[in-house]
């Protein structure tokens, strides 16, 4: 885990993220997500409801998100996801 200004970073083991975040999709600004995804999980967690909602958590979408995550400081912090893409 780390956080910076801005951020905050956490492990998370689950089967399924994207299912678990249903679960509190009420606290999260989702309004980035695309509502014309080609993964069903993200259509479903669209929503602009909270969209700049002041205490809200606003993700960032990966699809499909990533296996591991590397910070290596302020301006680095590349992924790599199943699929063998890196960044």
């Amino acid at each position: 885990m780390f956080t910076d200004t801005d951020s905050f970073c956490y492990h998370i083991k689950t089967d399924d993220l994207y299912k678990d975040m249903t679960e509190f999709s009420d606290v999260l600004d989702t309004s980035s997500y695309p509502p014309d995804s080609e993964h069903a999980a993200l259509r479903q967690l669209y929503s602009s409801r909270n969209a700049k909602v002041l205490g809200k958590i606003k993700t960032n979408v990966m699809v499909p998100p990533p296996w591991s995550w590397w910070d290596c400081d302020p301006r680095c912090s590349p992924c790599r996801y199943p699929d063998g893409r890196q960044s």
